[in-house]
């Protein structure tokens, strides 16, 4: 047997076996590793030569370009660089450049590497096209930021104007103020940070202490007189200053004489506070603050944040409600910047109109008999819809209007408004359902952020989502009402059948029998008028159904407008439109094709404006 056929017969064995095992039979990755290194300033092999700081130092183009988008561009886009054999580097120094070097040629460095000159790695890094390694070192600072290091890592990223580095150092310094400014690092940082950092409305400290950590600062660097008085009224809020704080620390100290402190003290009463706050981006103020109190609303179950009557007299003409029975108010304790408020609640009756709810959302001026619930009644079958205003103020003074719910509204309500100083909250219920005579409303979930969402306002600030404005959010075990999965769909006929889905199902044509009860249709009510241009729906599409249908949107439930039809449709729609301001959403089937059914089924909506 000759060896060829020998070899032959051996590889025809081993591609009938089926293999075991797949894991790698070679693996060598070590040696190219090494490979790599010795390449690193070989004179023999390389092709470039970069002169940084007066030494030269030699590399490969290849494996810059691979490596490097900048370098490609630099050594292989038709740039004079590219015809170049030596390339002189002005901005980096050298032992920058080597490091860098190394992490393109290895992939690795090591920590005493990175601590020598982690600042100028980051500049440059993001230079030359290394994300990774760019995104890798800020994360390395974020997770050893300390008091002693954070004001000194946030000179240098403004410097190099990194600002994903900016924004997480001044995160930290919001939150350990007071570390920071007692630390030395903070007598050693420039003037211009020192005076950035405390001019910061988020820097929330009593402004007493703010002043004397910065008159010590300016003490430490030998500032004169004259010119500490200047910082000092530069950077100090003399109205978030007390009376005894004016007198002792402005006058008693010397730096102020007694007319200076007579017009501040005049100043503090004519002059509005420009408040400092707490900005913590994505976090509740409400759970994660031990200083939350309510101040209106007793709660009176245990899952109640808090409760109050709605006593509904009737005059004949129109029902009016007692504003002090329909009022809450809650502080935070100190204040936060708000920009999202979400409430969830429930009504119970204690006392109501006999007749079937309507989903309209229409008042209406129909009088029925009445009939007596006992307090701890609560329906399951049904959930009240009620209309509302909240309201926010720094101060307990001064309130602004952030919402107004002009439709009927239940479930969870999700309220975007542009950004406010929150100290205090008031809810207002305004109306219910005409149904009800006698009622409990029982707020039951009360949550503040900062949101980090992208939206914005239009002139009438009506809110302008860039993000699903429609997500349906989970409602609570615990929810006394119905435990709705439908959310914001407030007229859709449910089917015990139709438990795949998260909007449920309509018939296209009710049966006689159930025509006082169903709609033929989805009716969606957004939690504030918003201003978009595309919608979104997922149609069950779990066998070979299609179906035609048509949204209709608008401001109002009966002014509604076509914005599109469709046919012989299934799985996601994309409906794209005019920008235009929408509360109401209707999608109506219309026909189902090639299956033998009468539903017509949704399983997701999203609504949003395209950025």
């Amino acid at each position: 047997m000759s060896k060829d056929l020998c070899l032959s017969s051996i590889n025809s064995v081993f591609k009938k076996r089926k293999h075991i095992c797949s894991s790698i039979a070679v693996e060598h990755k070590c040696d190219i590793n090494d490979a790599l290194v010795q390449l690193m300033n070989n004179e023999e092999l390389s092709d470039i030569v970069f002169v940084v700081d007066g030494e030269s130092v030699k590399a490969h183009r290849v494996i810059l370009a691979v490596r490097s988008e900048y370098f490609r561009a630099l050594l292989f886009g038709g740039l004079k660089e590219s015809r170049q054999h030596e390339i002189y580097l002005k901005d980096i120094d050298k032992s920058t450049f080597k490091l860098l070097l190394k992490y393109i040629y290895t992939g690795t460095l090591d920590s005493d590497e990175v601590q020598m000159s982690i600042f100028d790695l980051i500049y440059f890094s993001d230079v030359y096209c290394l994300t990774k390694l760019h995104q890798s070192l800020i994360e390395y600072i974020k997770e050893n930021l300390s008091e002693e290091f954070v004001l000194k890592a946030y000179e240098v990223a403004k410097y190099y104007n990194v600002k994903d580095l900016q924004s997480a150092c001044f995160d930290y310094i919001q939150k350990f103020a007071s570390e920071v400014i007692a630390s030395e690092c903070f007598y050693e940082t420039p003037l211009n940070i020192i005076i950035e950092v405390l001019q910061n409305d988020s820097f929330f400290l009593p402004e007493g202490k703010i002043y004397k950590a910065f008159l010590r600062y300016l003490q430490f660097n030998k500032f004169s007189r004259e010119d500490t008085k200047t910082l000092i009224r530069q950077v100090i809020r003399f109205p978030l200053l007390s009376l005894d704080q004016i007198v002792e620390y402005l006058h008693m100290d010397g730096l102020f004489n007694a007319e200076e402190c007579r017009k501040i003290v005049e100043e503090k009463c004519d002059y509005y506070s420009n408040y400092r706050y707490v900005c913590q981006k994505d976090v509740n103020y409400v759970t994660n603050n031990e200083n939350f109190t309510v101040l209106k609303g007793e709660p009176v179950s245990q899952i109640d944040i808090a409760s109050a009557k709605i006593l509904i007299q009737d005059n004949g003409f129109r029902k009016k409600r007692q504003a002090s029975e329909t009022v809450f108010e809650f502080s935070l304790g100190k204040r936060f910047l708000v920009n999202h408020i979400k409430t969830l609640a429930y009504i119970q009756p204690l006392k109501r109109e006999v007749k079937k709810p309507n989903s309209s959302y229409e008042f209406r001026e129909t009088k029925f008999s009445v009939k007596q619930m006992s307090l701890s009644s609560i329906e399951r079958g049904h959930d009240f819809k009620y209309s509302y205003e909240i309201y926010v103020s720094p101060d307990d003074k001064r309130w602004t209007k952030v919402t107004k719910s002009l439709a009927l509204s239940y479930l969870w309500q999700f309220i975007y408004f542009p950004p406010e100083i929150v100290k205090f909250l008031r809810i207002v219920v305004k109306d219910v359902e005409d149904s009800l005579v006698h009622a409990m409303f029982h707020l039951l979930h009360l949550q503040c952020f900062y949101s980090t969402q992208k939206f914005e306002f239009d002139k009438q600030m009506n809110l302008i989502p860039y993000f699903n404005i429609a997500a349906a959010p989970k409602i609570p075990t615990f929810y006394p009402g119905v435990l709705a999965e439908e959310y914001y769909c407030v007229a859709s006929s449910r089917t015990s059948k139709e438990f795949y889905t998260l909007y449920s199902s309509h018939k296209l044509f009710e049966e006689e029998e159930d025509q006082e009860t169903s709609h033929n249709y989805f009716l969606f009510v957004l939690c504030q008028d918003c201003l978009i241009d595309t919608i979104v729906i997922t149609l069950y599409d779990k066998d070979i159904r299609e179906y035609d249908f048509k949204v209709e949107c608008g401001l109002h439930e009966n002014e509604l407008q076509v914005v599109d039809e469709r046919l012989n449709q299934r799985s996601k729609q994309v409906i794209c439109f005019q920008p235009m301001v929408v509360r109401f959403i209707k999608i109506q089937g219309t026909n189902i094709h090639k299956v033998d059914s009468n539903e017509f089924a949704i399983l997701n909506l999203e609504v949003f404006k395209k950025l």
